[in-house]
């Protein structure tokens, strides 16, 4: 009987070490001339002795060795610069292979692109932003798929925006993929993957100050909102260099403009029911703030 506890208990930290590192952040950005990997497993609970990079610049080719000797980080995150050949028109795929003391994990299909980045918005919300690699072939769409489900189609803007929403309390640990399709409606130009649980960790990281530090960018009232919204700028931001565009939760454009004053009012009564975004541009970055509208 111990001996079937032992193995059960085993078993059970070999599945938790392999979900924590299955949940790990691994991201390709840069140019032909050189993409940088970075990886980051977000708990320092594992002890991994390193890791392996590889890479194929088709989808059909084999994975090859990248780095011969193991990389190795004294804080489980990783990062290095590829700066060798591939052909621009097509995303370099990369893969990472994690030693710990008793197997290796395997991270595979971690396409390039030109940016990736994440903004948390609020204890509930991380907006993801990301750049295609190659804007003359990339893309009319993407698909998204949670835990391996289709979701929809979501119509592509460079950069692409993302807001994903959780509840409050909740620990994501689905899959989340974002597949892009080139200008000849084919898919599979390049993936996009990251876990809920990666992006639950990034909220859990900011705290409330933070939260309200970016709701003071703009004011949106009433909100809930019926007919229509006033949008307040603060003071220090000029209207004519600002931008105010509206969302639905599926990445859908609703509305954009300039604004010609510091308060204006829009119109809500043809919005769907439902969250909205609102996001403004100040000249030098944007900012988000989450919109419900009610009928």
């Amino acid at each position: 009987m111990k001996n079937l506890f032992l193995i059960i208990a085993l078993s059970l930290v070999g599945n938790q070490l392999f979900a924590q590192l299955q949940s790990s952040h691994a991201i390709a950005v840069g140019t032909p001339d050189g993409v940088t990997i970075s990886w980051d497993a977000y708990s320092d609970q594992i002890e991994i002795e390193g890791c392996f990079l590889y890479k194929k610049v088709t989808r059909y080719e084999e994975y090859e060795l990248l780095t011969p000797e193991l990389l190795v980080s004294s804080d489980s995150s990783f990062a290095y610069t590829d700066n060798g050949s591939f052909d621009p028109e097509y995303p370099p795929i990369y893969a990472l292979h994690v030693q710990t003391p008793d197997s290796t994990y395997i991270i595979d299909k971690v396409y390039g692109f030109q940016d990736v980045s994440f903004e948390v918005m609020s204890d509930s919300m991380v907006v993801m932003r990301l750049t295609g690699w190659n804007t003359t072939l990339c893309c009319h769409m993407a698909k998204l798929f949670i835990e391996g489900i289709f979701i929809g189609d979501i119509m592509y803007n460079n950069p692409f925006t993302y807001p994903f929403e959780f509840p409050a309390s909740s620990h994501p640990g689905y899959d989340i993929y974002l597949t892009f399709e080139d200008n000849d409606w084919m898919p599979d130009y390049a993936e996009f993957k990251i876990k809920g649980t990666y992006l639950k960790y990034m909220i859990d990281l900011v705290g409330d100050s933070e939260f309200e530090a970016k709701s003071e960018t703009f004011k949106l009232f009433p909100n809930p909102a019926a007919t229509e919204v006033s949008i307040q700028l603060p003071q220090n931001i000029l209207p004519s260099v600002t931008v105010v565009e509206v969302y639905s939760t599926s990445g859908q454009k609703l509305m954009g403009f300039t604004p010609n004053a510091h308060l204006l009012t829009i119109e809500t009564a043809k919005l769907p029911a439902g969250i909205c975004l609102v996001r403004l541009f100040d000249g030098q970055q944007w900012h988000w703030q989450k919109l419900v509208i009610e009928r």
